[in-house]
């Protein structure tokens, strides 16, 4: 099949729906597909270029559009007004069997109108849980009024799509309590590629090196490790509770926040203020080929985000055998379900501290679940969801030559229009 990702964002910027463009473009390709994405031009001068696995500037089949910044998320991009025409010439050229859109924002909203004015099959996937994040980006609005928008907004903008990818099934009943009932859904979480996570003793011994001379703070500690965008939604403050309450037993630990966000700054004045600044650690991003030695380098991965449509570094935790403790909610739930690989915990500090101190107390427990996480860590290989991912593009071909998407969406807003009057 000929593929198009539309996105918003894409390398070197650093999120989960990067990793899950870049992963699942890879794995496509190696069956024989072709997939280009379409997505912003970031500054050279980034100093966060080449942090990721695929972040080249010249990567194959990538093709990229002058860009300004948004005011809301110094991290992320918008595509300029002045070439929307590049994006339709563009993929006018490439010429899709299916353009599979990625994100929300104004590369998205040009994929679907050209897939709407040129018949050309349409196939979207839901990363963002936007009610629990846009009081965030829009502190200036009251929160009623937001999420009854982000409610309004994400209704409106996926039920155009002939097949509508959740990567959890909540993120599926979220968006029916939102009103789209008639969508096409596919429950397809992101795989990993279990051979970017093959741990080399040479270059782990390596990094554990420059890692240490860099981090001093580590040196002799069992590090509690947080990987992700250092946003308020990710609910790292509980992470602050939980070392507080581990810090009167466990007197070599060490929490490591590794990445970057909006919060940093908010953050590390209360961890100075709660004096507790030798107890965490920033490393701000690290490039994701590394990323799998600090993984086995920790003792624990936390994770504490209770927004997550999926919660993908339980697992890139799990594939290298690092046990975790992670707060049961939405997609990390889903992904979990249970305590696979670790614990699944309630948003409470003393039971999250709890099951951390059972694991670094118990060296059969903890072995136990060593070796849990990474036979678990194997149901989530990139190749079974690839499988998932073409019958869910061969459905969306079957869908748009039959007619019947669009008429459902016509009747189903006619309805709506309707209880809204």
């Amino acid at each position: 099949m000929n593929i198009v990702f539309a996105t918003d964002t894409y390398w070197p910027r650093v999120n989960g729906v990067t990793v899950s463009i870049s992963t699942s473009k890879r794995s496509l390709e190696k069956l024989g597909h072709s997939v280009s994405v379409i997505t912003n031009l970031y500054p050279d001068e980034d100093e966060d270029y080449g942090k990721g696995v695929d972040s080249r500037p010249d990567e194959p089949n990538v093709y990229r559009f002058p860009s300004i910044g948004v005011f809301v998320s110094k991290e992320d991009r918008q595509i300029s007004p002045f070439v929307y025409d590049k994006i339709f010439s563009t993929l006018d050229t490439l010429k899709p069997d299916v353009i599979h859109v990625h994100t929300e924002f104004a590369i998205g909203v040009l994929a679907k109108l050209y897939s709407r004015l040129h018949r050309v099959p349409l196939v979207m996937t839901c990363h963002t849980y936007y009610e629990q994040y846009i009081n965030y980006y829009i502190p200036f609005l009251p929160k009623k009024i937001l999420k009854r928008f982000a409610c309004n907004f994400t209704r409106q903008y996926f039920a155009d799509a002939d097949v509508l990818i959740v990567p959890a099934d909540r993120i599926r009943q979220v968006l029916v309590s939102y009103g789209l009932t008639d969508a096409s859904y596919r429950l397809i979480p992101t795989g990993l590629v279990r051979e970017d996570f093959a741990l080399k003793s040479g270059e782990a011994r390596g990094f554990r090196d420059d890692f240490l001379a860099d981090h001093p703070a580590a040196v002799g500690k069992r590090i509690l490790l947080f990987v992700g965008r250092v946003g308020h939604e990710k609910n790292i403050d509980l992470l602050l509770k939980v070392i507080e309450i581990l810090r009167t037993t466990e007197k070599d630990i060490l929490l490591v926040v590794t990445g970057d966000g909006p919060y940093r700054e908010e953050l590390e004045k209360k961890i100075e203020k709660q004096n507790l600044g030798s107890l965490v650690e920033f490393t701000g991003y690290v490039d994701r080929r590394k990323l799998k030695y600090l993984y086995s380098m920790a003792s624990v991965f936390v994770f504490p985000s209770v927004t997550e449509t999926q919660g993908l570094v339980t697992i890139e935790a799990m594939i290298c055998g690092t046990p975790v403790v992670a707060v049961g909610e939405m997609g990390t739930k889903d992904v979990m379900a249970g305590d696979n690989g670790g614990f699944m915990v309630s948003n409470d500090a003393a039971e999250f501290a709890a099951r951390v101190r059972e694991l670094l107390s118990d060296e059969k427990l903890y072995a136990m679940k060593k070796e849990e996480a990474a036979a678990y860590a194997g149901n989530w290989t990139i190749d079974r969801m690839s499988t998932k991912l073409l019958d869910a593009y061969r459905d969306a071909v079957t869908i748009r030559a039959s007619g019947t998407r669009t008429l459902r969406a016509r009747i189903s807003r006619y309805f709506r229009r309707k209880r809204v009057r």
